[in-house]
């Protein structure tokens, strides 16, 4: 059994970050201060998936999350079976997630 995962590297946060990873089987965790979180990802990604921002807004599309929790300021839910992990967080900022 292979247990080896996949790790996603990106640049450090800067006002504005744009996130299109190649690879999506992983567990990955994006924090920021304040600016916007853009996030692209195949649609055929499994992961659990969490978004959370104290002030601003959470935008996913043309994604199915299932199991889904939704309020202003936090979305949750499982992408596929779940099998990886992406963590979005901002504290003033917009997070934008969009399935490609």
């Amino acid at each position: 059994m292979n247990t080896k995962k996949n790790v996603l590297q990106f640049p450090p946060l800067d006002e504005e970050t744009s996130l299109r990873p190649k690879i999506v089987t992983t567990e990955k965790d994006v924090d920021a201060i304040t600016g916007q979180i853009n996030l692209s990802i195949p649609q055929s990604t499994s992961a659990s998936f969490a978004a959370r921002v104290t002030t601003g807004s959470i935008s996913v599309t043309d994604l199915v999350l299932n199991d889904q929790y939704v309020t202003p300021t936090i979305v949750t839910g499982t992408l596929g079976t779940g099998s990886g992990s992406i963590d979005l967080q901002i504290i003033t900022g917009n997070i934008r997630v969009t399935g490609e």
